[in-house]
């Protein structure tokens, strides 16, 4: 029998016994005892009652709760054992019982005992962990655990081959990084040895099979539970942990060796830990990222793939089930695409690395910056998946750098066509890649200097495996698929490379000098995808193999396209495309579909241009001639996007031959293709086409002797009508219509119904020409030859004649003759032959097909609407109310069209623009006078019509309108004339017109000529349209800043033609126009108001009218009838006459104001007097009052002040009347009136209703509420006399429970508060305040950044405790304060602090007592105090704390709100960047000294809180300064408990600062120390605890040499500032002290004492100082002067102009700094004692500097 086995029956054996004696726990003394057993027994009962200490299936509240009592009793009872056995370190001891056992067993080789104590110790972590009244019981344990006798034995566990023994021990340690959510997790990293050998085995696999581990919960790995305790260090641990975690290089590697027989759950794990714990933490350096997530760990990452389990995790308390190859697929993709993330970097797109024009751009590999990425795509197998080729292609889409990399620095694929899932997937890939957008500017991030390499180009376009030969035998092979997927490669890197040469383009268009490199990069480029790609004759031949599968066909056809359009020069010849257009001139097939019809488009686009395309010949094969072929599939209603591409290609190439006019802005060829469309039978459709082919093929052959018969036709015109001029042209095709028409007629192959047909057709083609524009003198000559020629069929070219020549109009309509669901076009707007007719009822329908999308608008249906419209407005067959019905109807028909337009392209949308500024009849009806007036509305509204299109189609200051503005502007000039004649409902739509047009067509000149003919006719002035488009001109004149003709102005201010509106227009023209635009502008005698109001606005712009208006003021007040706006005039002579003094509400006479002009003034105001006393006070009023007070003070202020306080109507009061009579009220002296208790009073109740009932304030309130405020602050009325108790509260409560965050509402607040101490009921109010959701505090540093209403806030807080004092001081009242408290050097948070310490002193409790948790943490959002379930907790931020280490001045004492605004300013760092040490370090020295220790001796060391301490001792405070003393002696006693390698050099520097201060010294007894010295001994600390930081060897010595420091100089070190070349770190470190230590005349002094000018001087010269030790030298330059003395020290002892002088030119981009700093020397300096220095030479030199200073700025 085995040992193993006999073991195992042992064990059993014993566990059987065990059984059955266990104990049942009840008390305390059960615990004693059972811990007294050594068996194991004791433990599995201790072990069974801590689970039954927590409510479970089996267990219910009262016995667990009852069971904790117990636990809890004999912790306490052993704590106080402890406690009075030893009085430091006593948690040590308190787990003695346990670690006995443990000894024991380990001592023994109890492997039973030293699996079930780790065992016992994670459920107790647990339990203590879960349980907050455990929570220091849990923390003693933790620390009993990880002293050295204890992990002496946790390391045997770890190093075990027993499962048994490792597993509990991993267990044990995961819970102590997890209690308390990772609170103690920085001190089990401290003390953890992570350097032992055998660790890592733990995470190897066993079995040598790499298979996955089924999951089985109840009993994990070690592998398992080793990867728990490694994410725990990630999840709970500070940066600085993971980020040592991180690289363990031991443990990272067999971590993901394995990760593929890894369980799902613990997976997921991994990678979301990873996730958000690493990619996302900014504070865990990018190298640690680089180091662990290398290409080799992404690939083991990628073996998940395969892996098909399904994971369920928890999202936002959702339950989600996802596959874990999704999982790691979605890791990897953020991984890798991230940038940031520490494996994808930013890169230069396809320019490599260190790219020059001068170096090889044709090497096969070029660098790359993101070099993981590049060797891990070459393990990524893009063609075995989808989600491996969506990974590659968002890796090369996020580093573009990386496909030409991919292609020619690894061995390419074999791609050899073969029929395989491989070869597919692997061509899928390649299509992808070619896809891929081409980087913006080429990757490069400034401005593009230099072409991308083109080896690097073309790779992107068509990659190294896709060779001439692969290609061609991709093409040719007799697999469809193959040859299919190999067009479409093809295609993509055609479209790739087009897309490549438009950005080389764009590029060249944007260099104003082309160098040769750009253009021999296109050449090469164009040379080497030459190169690669097949002959274009195999593209036929597989074109001919393919047989009649459609879409391959169209595939084929459009690669052959794409090798046309992009190298034209080799497909020259090489392909038939007339036999390729043989299928489409047979019968009707299938070519009408949609893949026909691309296959069309392609081949339209080779034949556009293929000289020798045969467009207009047919074979004895064909039925037609291909354009003709091509025109009978375009020729249809319903217009499908690839019929729209064929006919924008049918244009293209018609437009070039004789067959069109091109002079008409619609080609012809849109009215034939519209005629065509209307011929629904096929037969009769082919006879016209039959027709048609005959005529162009003649019309081919000889256009010239068409063209003479148009001549022809021309001259017989002249001769009939000798007045027509500039006759319109006519497309030959219709001179060869007409001459072909007699031999069709006698044609016997044609049938009667099918003649009839045709001359229906004709007759629409012929009527559609003429809408378009061409000569309807000529068609109408041609017209009846087609008469003569057409025998019996008259009727409708008759009719059609009489509607050219004789100019004969449609009539309507009676009824819709096209069923509502069949679809028809815009061309049926016009009812056919014989009939002509509008017919309107189907444009609703019309307009719904169009917003469907049912009707494929063109510009030509444009024109056909116009043209209904027209014929509509000229016919007078047709009624006038039936007419505006169908011109309405049209115009919304219009807009429809054209927003469809719009929506088909910008080029579309420029021939639309085209069109609507030059189409002919339609543009003659706009604003047209040469109507009847009878039909003048239809004019009306077709022109509204026109003004809605402009505003869609067209932008301000469009180019395209200069050809129409002055045509449109000079019809609506002389449209004014008839204006009169419309009804009110017409010129409410013409108003429209004009506003529209104005703004789209109007330049300045037109409007001075509109607003003269407006002017010319005064009985305008009596509409209200009129004045209403003169307001309209004169607030665009003023936005657009065009000048109005004076002239008109002086019309506008007569008497008859002015009137409100008008005068408030020209009242904004004149106070947004520039005096110099406004001269010429007679001042007019006002007989009305609203000339007086115009004559006020032109008071301070125009000298003439403000003397004008002054010396009829002064003769009309002398006569006695001055009364009309007596306020208004004398406040606009004031505003001109007077300034406002700056940052007061008083006034002064302004420079050019003489002596008579104030006599003048002054009487007029004392005449007035007694007018303005009479008259209700207004606005002017009060404003007129606020001038005279400050510049006639020989008035009565007493009158004024009851006049005005006597008025407590609230609709009058503003702001500037709470500022008069503050003013009246202090100049008066007067006491409190009764009117004055009044008008207090109705401002009270004024701004408490507002505030109680305004959700949101309006402007007029806040500056009431800030006017008010400032008047209560000169403090001259008691309120508790003056207003009643409850008026007071009740403002002072709706104010800040609904506008707490407005801050003149808290402004006002606060000095109500300060003049009502007996009126408030102040505890109710600091409650409010306090508890407030809003209030601004409670957000300060975390959303906002402090601003006036914080400060407010907090200067109402503190008015408010001393106005309570003793009552308001309660453990509420602290709480409230203490959650506003940032613990800052803000003023607000000292005013907070002034009231936590008069609040701890009253009810003799520190506040560090209602602090639950504290904790120092690297970085957070957190605020520094929050209240999180009803504890408040304390977030000290370290890097806030480290910014404090710089020196800053102490708050002073803030006795008024003044003082709490202007101390910002006086602080030499940010406000509310620093911490505050009067808080700061007893908070800090608490939480070192309390029991049990708060923070750890090692947490202050890593979060700055020392080099804190350090600092402080610069500070002015003598308080500060022992607090910072009294620290660092703590630290002192708690460093020999640390397990820390720095802790005796730190000791060291902290005795040697603490000896030195103690030291005597008469000279520096209670004085701070130097600023420099004591960012110097903070910096220290940081380096000490450092061993490789590079300046830690040096520091080390300096400290060894003496016993003491001198702490009142200068260390050696600063000022020797050495300049070698392996020195710049320490020049940088040093000036940064030197720059930081400068901050009062005692560090000047010290500065100069040490020649520390000099020597920075000495440093700018020497050729090793870098850039940033320039920039470090300039800004301590540039502080100096800030500093009394420091200019006149730098001038005169170091030479510091000198220096200067020698430095310009150097550097031009710093010579404008250089010569600032000059002159800010010179400013800063004593000016005097400098000159005498000089002997004047330098009061010369300052002045030229200060000259060439301006012209630089």
């Amino acid at each position: 029998m085995s040992i193993k086995l006999l073991n195992t029956r042992r064990v059993d054996g014993q566990c059987k016994s065990n059984a059955e004696c266990s104990t049942q726990i009840t008390s305390t003394r059960d615990i004693s005892s059972i811990m007294a057993d050594y068996t194991g027994v004791g433990i599995k009962d201790f072990k069974n009652f801590l689970n039954r200490c927590s409510r479970g299936p089996d267990i219910e509240e009262p016995e667990a709760a009852a069971n904790c009592a117990i636990l809890k009793e004999y912790l306490e009872a052993k704590f106080r054992c402890v406690g009075k056995e030893q009085d430091t370190g006593m948690e040590l001891g308190l787990f003695d019982d346990f670690q006995k056992i443990w000894g024991y067993a380990n001592k023994n080789n109890s492997m039973l005992l030293l699996s079930l104590v780790p065992s016992l110790m994670e459920n107790l972590i647990r339990l203590c962990s879960y349980r907050e009244e455990f929570i220091n019981y849990g923390t003693a344990l933790v620390k009993n655990l990880l002293q050295p006798s204890s992990l002496r034995i946790i390391y045997r566990g770890l190093t075990s081959s027993k499962e048994q023994i490792v597993s509990p021990c991993l267990r044990m340690l995961t819970e102590m990084n997890q209690f308390n959510s990772g609170a103690l997790c920085g001190y089990v990293h401290s003390t953890f040895d992570f350097t032992i050998k055998d660790l890592p085995r733990n995470l190897e696999v066993k079995n040598s099979v790499m298979v996955a581990v089924k999951e089985d919960s109840s009993r994990p790995s070690v592998r398992f539970l080793f990867i728990r305790f490694f994410l725990s260090f990630l999840q709970h641990g500070e940066p600085s942990i993971r980020n040592s975690m991180l690289r363990l290089r031991s443990w990272i590697t067999p971590l993901f060796k394995y990760l593929k027989t890894d369980t799902p759950s613990i997976i997921y794990d991994l990678l979301e830990c990873i996730t958000t714990k690493v990619l996302a933490e900014k504070e865990i350096p990018r190298a640690t990222k680089t180091i662990v997530l290398n290409e080799w760990v992404l690939s083991n990452i990628l073996g998940l793939y395969t892996r098909d389990e399904t994971v369920h995790f928890s999202i936002s308390g959702k339950q989600v089930e996802q596959r874990l190859a999704d999982i790691a697929h979605e890791f990897l993709l953020s991984a890798c695409t991230n940038r940031g993330s520490g494996i994808c970097f930013p890169d230069c797109g396809w320019y490599p690395p260190g790219y020059s024009e001068n170096g090889d751009k044709r090497r096969s590999a070029p660098k790359v910056y993101n070099r993981i990425l590049s060797s891990f795509v070459t393990s990524i197998r893009p063609f075995a998946g989808t989600s491996q080729l969506k990974l590659m292609l968002e890796i090369f889409r996020s580093s573009p750098e990386l496909v030409a990399d991919h292609f020619l620095s690894n061995p390419s694929f074999n791609f050899e066509p073969k029929l395989t899932s491989t070869w597919i997937g692997y061509c899928t890939f390649l299509i992808s890649i070619i896809a891929l957008p081409i980087p913006r500017n080429f990757g490069t991030p400034g401005t593009v200097a230099l072409p991308p390499p083109s080896n690097v180009v073309v790779e992107n376009i068509l990659p190294k495996p896709l060779g001439k030969t692969v290609m061609t035998k991709c093409l040719t092979h007799k697999n469809s698929l193959i040859r299919f997927l190999s067009i479409r490669l093809l295609i993509t890197a055609f479209e790739k490379f087009r897309s490549v040469l438009d950005a080389l383009e764009t590029v060249f268009a944007s260099l104003h000098d082309l160098t040769e490199a750009w253009k021999k990069c296109k050449s090469e480029i164009v040379e080497d995808f030459c190169k690669r790609i097949p002959d274009i004759s195999v593209v036929p031949s597989c074109v001919s193999r393919i047989g009649a599968n459609d879409l391959q066909t169209e595939m084929k056809t459009r690669l052959l396209e794409k090798y046309y359009a992009a190298i034209p020069e080799m497909a020259s010849g090489k392909f038939d495309v007339n036999i390729a257009f043989t299928p489409f001139q047979g019968g009707e097939g299938d070519h009408r579909s949609g893949i026909g019809l691309l296959e069309m488009g392609h081949l339209l686009k080779i034949a556009n241009g293929v000289p020798d395309v045969r467009w207009w010949n047919k074979t004895a094969a064909m039925n037609h001639s291909p354009f003709v072929a091509i025109v009978k599939l375009c020729c249809k209603s319903s217009i499908t996007a690839s019929q729209q591409r064929v006919r924008a290609l049918l244009h293209s190439f018609a437009s070039s031959s004789f067959l069109f006019q091109s002079e008409t802005i619609v080609s012809p060829l849109d009215a034939l293709l519209e005629s065509l469309s209307a011929v629904n039978d096929p037969e009769n459709l082919e006879a016209i086409l039959l027709f048609l082919d005959d005529v162009v093929a003649r019309c081919i052959r000889g256009p010239f002797k068409y063209l003479d018969y148009y001549a022809e036709a021309i001259v017989e015109i002249r001769e009939q009508t000798p007045e027509v001029s500039g006759l319109p042209p006519v497309s030959p095709i219709i001179m060869t219509l007409v001459e072909r028409w007699k031999f069709f007629m006698r044609s016997k192959i044609y049938s009667s119904q099918q003649k009839l047909c045709v001359v229906t057709w004709l007759y629409r083609f012929l009527e559609f020409c003429t809408h378009l524009g061409e000569n309807k003198f000529v068609i109408s000559i041609l017209v009846d030859r087609l008469t003569t020629d057409s025998g019996a069929i008259l009727e409708g070219f008759a009719e059609l004649n009489d509607s050219m020549w004789k100019d004969q109009r449609p009539g309507l309509a009676s009824k819709n003759i096209y069923d509502a669901l069949g679809l028809v076009g815009i061309r049926d707007l016009f009812v056919a032959l014989p009939s002509w007719r509008v017919d309107p009822h189907i444009v609703t329908l019309l307009s719904k097909y169009v917003l469907n999308d049912r009707i494929e608008s063109s510009i030509f249906d444009l024109a056909m609407v116009q043209r209904a419209m027209v014929e509509i407005v000229k016919s007078k067959k047709i009624g006038i109310a039936q007419a505006t019905t169908a011109v309405v109807e049209l115009n919304r028909l219009m807009k429809c069209v054209a927003f469809n337009l719009i929506s088909q392209g910008a080029q579309v949308r420029e021939n639309i623009k085209l069109f609507v500024s030059e189409e002919g009849s339609y543009l003659d009806l706009f604003c047209s006078t040469s109507v009847s007036i009878d039909r003048i509305y239809l004019v009306v509204e077709i022109s509204r019509g026109y003004a809605e299109l402009f505003s869609i189609i067209f932008k301000k200051n469009d180019a395209i309108l200069d050809s129409t503005r002055e045509r449109l502007s000079s019809s609506l000039l002389k449209f004014v004339d008839i204006l009169q004649a419309l009804s009110e409902d017409e010129k409410v739509k013409l108003l429209f017109v004009y506003r529209s047009m104005i703004t789209f067509l109007f330049t300045s000149e037109d409007i001075n000529n509109l607003v003269a003919r407006l002017c010319s006719e005064p009985s305008c002035f009596r509409h209200r349209i009129f004045p209403q488009l003169l307001v309209f001109i004169l607030h665009l004149s003023v936005e657009r800043g065009d000048v109005v003709d004076v002239k008109s102005i002086n019309h506008l201010l007569k008497p008859e033609n002015i009137t409100a509106p008008v005068s408030a227009a020209l009242v904004a023209y004149v106070s947004g126009t520039k005096a110099e635009h406004l001269q010429g502008i007679d001042c007019p005698v006002a007989t009305t108001s609203e000339q007086v109001a115009v004559v006020c606005s032109l008071i301070p712009k125009l000298t003439t009218i403000r003397d004008a208006a002054l010396y009829r003021l002064d003769e009309e007040i002398r006569a006695g009838h001055a009364s009309l706006m007596l306020s208004e005039r004398i406040l606009a002579l004031l505003e001109a006459y007077s300034v406002a003094v700056e940052a007061s509400a008083e006034f002064r006479w302004a420079s050019h104001t003489n002596y008579t002009t104030k006599v003048k003034l002054q009487n007029a105001f004392d005449i007035s007097q007694n007018l303005l006393l009479q008259a209700v006070p207004n606005t002017s009023q009060v404003n007129v009052l606020r001038r005279a007070v400050s510049l006639f003070p020989s008035w009565n202020h007493k009158k004024f002040l009851k006049h005005i306080t006597t008025n407590t109507k609230r609709g009058a009061l503003t702001d500037h009347t709470v500022t008069l009579v503050a003013t009246l009220f202090e100049k008066s002296g007067d006491a409190f009136t009764s009117e004055m208790k009044g008008w207090y009073l109705m401002v009270f109740n004024y701004l408490t209703r507002r505030f109680a009932e305004d959700v949101v304030l309006s402007d007029k309130v806040t500056a009431i509420s800030m006017a008010f405020g400032k008047l209560l602050a000169q403090k001259k009325v008691k309120l508790e006399n003056t207003i009643p108790r409850t008026t007071v509260n009740a403002v002072v409560e709706a104010g800040m429970l609904k506008h707490i965050n407005v801050s003149q509402v808290v402004f006002f607040v606060v000095n109500v508060v300060s003049l009502s101490h007996k009126s408030l009921d102040v505890a109710k109010l600091l409650q409010l305040v306090l508890g407030h959701p809003e209030n601004p505090l409670s957000y300060r540093g975390t959303v906002t950044e402090a601003g006036e209403i914080h400060h407010y806030i907090a200067c109402l807080i503190s008015k408010l405790f001393e106005v309570g004092t003793a009552s308001l001081c309660s453990i509420a009242t602290l709480d409230g304060i203490l959650v506003l408290y940032r613990g800052t050097n803000d003023p607000i948070d000292y005013m907070l602090l002034n009231v936590i310490r008069y609040i701890e002193g009253h009810i003799s409790r520190s506040c560090a007592s209602r602090i639950s948790l504290w904790s120092v943490l690297e970085s957070t959002d957190k605020p520094f105090i929050s209240r999180v379930r009803g504890r408040l907790e304390v977030s000290v931020n370290a890097k806030i704390l480290a910014r404090s280490t710089v020196p800053n001045k102490s708050t002073t004492k803030l006795d008024y709100l003044d003082a709490s605004i202007g101390s910002i300013e006086e602080n030499t760092i940010p406000l509310g960047k620093a911490y505050d040490p009067m808080f700061m370090l007893p908070a800090l020295a608490f939480c070192l000294f309390s029991k049990p220790r708060i923070i750890e001796v090692q947490v202050a060391i890593d979060r700055h809180c020392i080099a804190y301490a350090m600092a402080c001792l610069s500070s002015e405070d003598k308080i500060i300064r022992q607090m910072a003393t009294g620290f660092l002696s703590t630290v002192v006693s708690k460093l020999e408990d640390l397990n820390h390698r720095g802790k005796t050099q730190l000791g060291h520097l902290i005795l040697s600062v603490l000896a030195s201060l103690s030291s005597h010294n008469a000279q520096t007894v209670d004085q701070p120390l130097p600023s420099a010295m004591g960012i110097f001994l903070a910096q220290t600390s940081e380096v000490l605890v450092t061993p490789t930081h590079f300046l830690y060897g040096k520091v080390m010595g300096q400290l060894l040499c003496h016993p003491l420091l001198q702490l009142h100089d200068l260390p050696m070190m600063l000022g020797i500032v050495q300049v070698d070349e392996e020195h710049h770190k320490e020049v940088a470190w040093i000036l940064n002290i030197l720059n930081q230590g400068l901050k009062t005349g005692l560090d000047l002094a010290l500065y100069r004492k040490r020649n520390i000018f000099g020597n920075i001087l000495s440093l700018c010269t020497s050729p090793n100082c870098t850039e940033r030790a320039n920039v470090k030298v300039a800004e301590l330059l540039w502080n100096v002067p800030a500093i009394e003395g420091g200019a006149t020290t730098l001038m005169t002892r170091n030479g510091a102009v000198a220096w200067i002088e020698q430095q310009v030119g150097v550097s031009k981009q710093h010579d404008l700094a250089l010569k600032r700093l000059v002159a800010r020397l010179f400013e800063g300096s004593a000016k005097k004692h400098v000159i005498e220095w000089s002997r004047g030479s330098l009061m010369t030199h300052f002045t030229c500097e200060q000259m060439k200073l301006k012209v630089h700025m």
